[in-house]
């Protein structure tokens, strides 16, 4: 009768595809139509070529879920932790010399020098910024991403300075980013809720040791 019970949503970029979202109305749970969202989501009932990869991110709270996508091969791979807390700029070690921050802004107007004079979308496409940082009114941080793993605590206390939150700060923080991690909550940050877990097809992924992600629906 047209009643909407669940939906799902899957973003495909190269090679790689990732479930954002897969949710169905309690009612309806356990009936099947998960596993037929997911499948018409992800590229799961064919064979697929051997560096094409299916990923997402599970509650861990949800072992319904992480069994059912573990079923297909997309197997927990890495924890992903929530952390709160107040960030100032001194409870984090400072950028290293040579090292600055640009503003988006700057780089799509050209501002402050160097080439990025019109080219944020091409600089985005060609590097993923490969050193971008976020920092959000709301105190989110995220997503952020460097080449040096040692980059990511100076560079989260750079962004502490670009933004002042109205309340706590909070991050998303992979368990394997121990760079981050440790300072943070040597910082007084601490653990929130349950875990998201990194569940993959393959054993390989983002770089989550130089990555701290926005969401759990979009990596």
């Amino acid at each position: 009768g047209g009643e909407v019970v669940g939906f799902g949503m899957a973003v495909r970029r190269g090679r790689s595809t990732f479930l954002s979202f897969l949710f169905v109305v309690p009612g309806r749970q356990a009936r099947g139509v998960g596993r037929a969202l997911l499948l018409r989501c992800l590229p799961l009932d064919r064979e697929r070529a051997p560096d094409e990869t299916v990923a997402t991110c599970v509650d861990a709270i949800q072992p319904i879920s992480t069994g059912l996508y573990a079923s297909y091969g997309i197997v927990p791979r890495t924890p992903i932790l929530s952390l709160t807390g107040r960030l100032v700029p001194d409870d984090l070690p400072a950028l290293p010399s040579g090292v600055t921050g640009r503003s988006f802004d700057d780089l799509r107007d050209g501002a402050g020098g160097g080439d990025g004079q019109g080219r944020l979308p091409d600089l985005l496409e060609e590097l993923d910024i490969e050193a971008l940082g976020y920092a959000q009114p709301s105190g989110r941080l995220g997503p952020l991403y460097v080449r040096d793993a040692g980059l990511l605590a100076p560079a989260m206390g750079h962004l502490a300075t670009v933004v002042s939150p109205v309340d706590a700060s909070s991050v998303l923080v992979p368990g394997c980013a121990d760079r981050a991690l440790v300072p943070l909550l040597a910082a007084g940050f601490r653990i929130e809720g349950q875990p998201g877990l990194y569940c993959s097809t393959s054993a390989s992924g983002p770089a989550f040791e130089r990555y701290l992600p926005a969401s759990y629906a979009l990596l």
